[in-house]
C-alpha cells in the first residue's frame, strides 16, 4: 500500500517517530487540492481545491495494514481528517495512494501552508509534543 503525504509526514523525522521504521519513498504531485494553515497549529489542512490547484509531496510505498492504522490514530481519522484514495503523479507514472483530507474546509484558512516555513520554525515545535502525545 502507497500513502501520499502533504505536510509533516513528508519529513523523515516526523515519519521514523510515528513509523518507527523507514519506508521506500519518492516525491510525488495531487492535483485538484490544496494545503492550508490551520489556525493556531504549525501541521496543515488538505482539502480539495480547483482541478488545477497541485500539492507536492511525499509518496511513502510498502505500508502494511497495521502501519495504516497506526496512522490512522495519528491523524484522528474520522475526527478531523479521513483516509481517502487518489492518484498521484510520479516521476514514473501515476499511482493510487491513501492520503488524509481534512474534513472541515470551512475551519481552514485562507493562508496556504508552506512547507519551508515549516521545516525553519515549526518542525521541532510539532515533534516534540505533537508527536509525542500520539506515539
Amino acid at each position: 500500500m502507497h500513502l501520499f503525504t502533504y505536510g509533516s509526514l513528508m519529513y523523515p523525522e516526523v515519519w521514523s517517530r510515528v513509523m518507527q521504521r523507514s519506508h521506500p519513498s519518492r516525491s510525488a504531485i495531487l492535483a485538484g487540492y490544496s494545503r492550508h494553515q490551520l489556525p493556531g497549529e504549525t501541521h496543515p489542512a488538505m482539502i480539495p481545491s480547483r482541478p488545477d490547484s497541485r500539492i507536492e509531496g511525499v509518496l511513502y510505498s510498502d505500508l502494511t495494514p497495521e502501519e495504516l492504522t497506526r496512522l490512522d490514530r495519528f491523524e484522528d481519522e474520522g475526527v478531523d481528517y479521513k483516509r481517502i484514495t487518489v492518484n498521484v503523479e510520479t516521476a514514473s507514472g501515476p499511482v493510487e495512494a491513501f492520503t488524509y483530507a481534512y474534513m472541515h474546509p470551512a475551519r481552514v484558512s485562507a493562508s496556504l501552508w508552506d512547507p519551508v516555513q515549516f521545516e525553519q520554525a515549526g518542525l521541532l515545535v510539532f515533534l516534540n509534543p505533537y508527536v509525542r502525545q500520539r506515539e
